[in-house]
């Protein structure tokens, strides 16, 4: 499975080009802005299309050696791109609102996750039948609130190697968090924020939902390419042993 690039018209016509008000800007992004328009930064889409190019290969790669990647976007006309993304590919997300702690104090979230399991087994076990309507109303409106919070981590058995992040300024706590851990950050990221906390930066325009929805459907299809990988070598490898096998 290839991954597909768009295509500097197809970045245009998703607006991938629309920046910030230029007042709001990081200076750091200045390599990333073709020119300002009515006070609006424009981005460099020839620099967007570059580090695609150059980013989406890096995630297959990355996801191909088995490493886990957290997505993270809670603002609210991102969370329905990253609910679909996160279970379209297994990864781990967080679409709500970023728990201080959620890396940094991780132990205590998979405490969280396991209590949120146990939860959903026990009402969905015959044993929930023995406890009282309003007892059993109490837990599945607290499970209801537990996924809600972090339903996106159920699967997430050990910390993530690496998260990417759609817009770095508005997830600040994500990054520091991430940084604090010495994790590799991705991110989809416009000219308010800081590039030099970012290790692989994707300029683009990281609130309208057609932009990031384009550059999202790119990003699914490399961490599918690389699960493929992971699937064909896998094959390969028992395939090897098989013929090692019937040799001997």
């Amino acid at each position: 499975m290839s991954t597909n690039i768009p295509s500097l018209k197809q970045l245009m016509e998703a607006g991938v080009h629309f920046g910030h008000v230029a007042k709001y800007w990081n200076p750091k992004t200045a390599d990333y802005i073709y020119t300002k328009r009515d006070r609006i930064h424009v981005l460099d889409l020839e620099k967007t299309h570059k580090a695609l190019t150059e980013i989406l290969p890096k995630i297959t790669e990355y996801v191909a050696q088995g490493k886990v990647i957290l997505l993270v976007g809670t603002k609210k006309q991102i969370r329905s791109i990253i609910t679909e993304v996160g279970p379209a590919t297994g990864m781990p997300y967080i679409d709500l609102r970023w728990l201080g702690g959620t890396l940094t104090n991780f132990k205590v979230m998979q405490l969280s996750i396991k209590r949120m399991k146990e939860i959903a087994e026990f009402l969905n076990s015959e044993k929930s039948s023995r406890i009282i309507k309003k007892e059993r109303l109490n837990l599945q409106r607290q499970l209801e609130r537990m996924h809600e919070k972090f339903g996106g981590l159920l699967n997430l058995n050990k910390l993530p190697d690496a998260v990417f992040i759609i817009d770095p300024h508005y997830e600040r706590n994500a990054i520091h968090e991430a940084k604090n851990l010495g994790l590799e950050i991705f991110a989809i990221l416009d000219t308010n924020s800081d590039p030099s906390e970012v290790d692989y930066v994707i300029p683009a325009n990281d609130d309208a939902k057609k932009s990031v929805e384009l550059i999202m459907n790119s990003v699914k299809e490399a961490i599918l390419a690389g699960q493929k990988q992971i699937k064909t070598d896998t094959k390969l490898q028992i395939d090897t042993n098989k013929d090692q096998k019937s040799a001997e």
